[in-house]
């Protein structure tokens, strides 16, 4: 599966994780533990750009909710990886909660990354191969160039050949 397990994150407006499931321990290398209580900024940086931000104080305005997002996350180890980030405000009778999905895409970015080799692999074959064909067909006119001025060399000879024999007959 490209997707990869789904871990989901609930953190309150601080962006401090409050609970997690097993998925997210498991895909940051860490105990569910080590995690609630701590900012989501720890490891995923570029996860507070969004609601977290207080630009305009309303964060149910900010684009970002509900947005898929790719930013890179690190592992307990510093491992930095790509992840698929979705951010949905949660409203609690007291309160408004975030909850984040975050897909591991290290798979995805992967196999699009051999995708777009493959691809640059395949255009500069074809310009080798629009290349090579253009020669030939160079080649081929210079080839079709010289059939004809040996046709003509050969009329013009035989031409010649004729008046000279029929000037001594």
């Amino acid at each position: 599966d490209l997707a990869g397990p789904v871990a989901v994150d609930y953190l309150d407006a601080t962006s401090t994780t409050e609970s997690t499931n097993d998925a997210a321990a498991q895909m940051f290398g860490v105990k569910v533990d080590a995690l609630v209580g701590r900012s989501v900024a720890l490891l995923i940086p570029d996860a507070c750009d969004g609601p977290f931000a207080g630009r305009d104080g309303n964060a149910a305005s900010d684009p970002a909710l509900g947005a898929r997002r790719e930013m890179t996350a690190h592992r307990a180890s510093g491992e930095a990886f790509p992840i698929e980030l979705v951010i949905s405000e949660v409203a609690l009778e007291e309160r408004t909660i975030y909850s984040g999905v975050i897909r591991d895409i290290t798979a995805r970015v992967e196999s699009e990354q051999r995708l777009h080799q493959h691809v640059r692999e395949l255009e500069e074959a074809r310009n080798a191969l629009q290349a090579q064909a253009e020669r030939l067909s160079v080649a081929s006119d210079r080839d079709e160039q010289g059939e004809r001025a040996k046709s003509e060399f050969m009329a013009t000879m035989r031409n010649e050949l004729r008046t000279t024999m029929n000037g001594l007959l």
